[in-house]
């Protein structure tokens, strides 16, 4: 397994240089895993996650996993993970549940600052795991 992790994957140039070499020297039995905040603008993150299905789908890697760090579903979220919008990481993540390309799963810290918005988070998680099973951590 290949995990990219810390600051934020997408924003990583040798992210892209990564997925290319991928493209061109298949790894059929990876299972390559990207841990982010989905904190970015749909329209940086989705040709990111276009290449990571394309290849999936053409077996160059065997399995792609994103883990989105959430941890509530409340005004609190935006406060402790400064920067992030919830409308944005509710688009990338619908964005994912359509491709169904992607092995998804919620990473979740609990705060005194999230706890209540945890109920929240249990919602969403029961709505989005009914188009496609997602992990929660």
């Amino acid at each position: 397994m290949a995990e990219i992790l810390g600051g934020e994957p997408f924003l990583q140039a040798d992210l892209h240089k990564l997925l290319d070499y991928f493209m061109f020297d298949p790894h059929p039995e990876l299972e390559f895993n990207i841990v982010t905040n989905l904190a970015l603008k749909p329209t940086v993150i989705a040709p990111i996650l276009n290449k990571l299905a394309q290849l999936k789908e053409q077996g160059n890697l065997k399995r792609v996993d994103i883990q989105a760090s959430i941890d509530c579903w409340d005004d609190a979220q935006e406060y402790v993970r400064h920067g992030l919008s919830l409308d944005v990481f509710e688009q990338n993540m619908n964005y994912m549940l359509e491709q169904k390309a992607y092995r998804i799963g919620l990473l979740s810290t609990m705060s005194s600052l999230t706890i209540n918005g945890m109920p929240a988070l249990a919602e969403k998680f029961n709505k989005w795991n009914n188009k496609q099973e997602l992990f929660w951590y």
